[in-house]
């Protein structure tokens, strides 16, 4: 099933995928993965500079996700 679902999606096509379906895609070199926005160089700065005033609201899944990416 999951590979007749890959054969659909046209080369370099962007998608949003769950966390453990990309890492694993990642893994078998099926696809590439790019952060969510909320893990660019903006975001990072401003939490850098004030992290207590950083809207957290652009990912409402931040730390959980912060963490599963830091353990793959």
């Amino acid at each position: 099933m999951l590979i007749s679902l890959l054969q659909q999606i046209e080369p370099r096509s962007k998608v949003e995928l769950p966390f453990w379906l990309a890492s694993e895609l990642h893994l078998r070199q099926a696809a590439s993965v790019t952060v969510p926005p909320c893990f660019n160089k903006k975001t990072r700065e401003e939490i850098g500079a004030d992290g207590a005033h950083v809207d957290l609201t652009r990912c409402s899944y931040f730390y959980q996700l912060g963490c599963k990416i830091v353990q793959s």
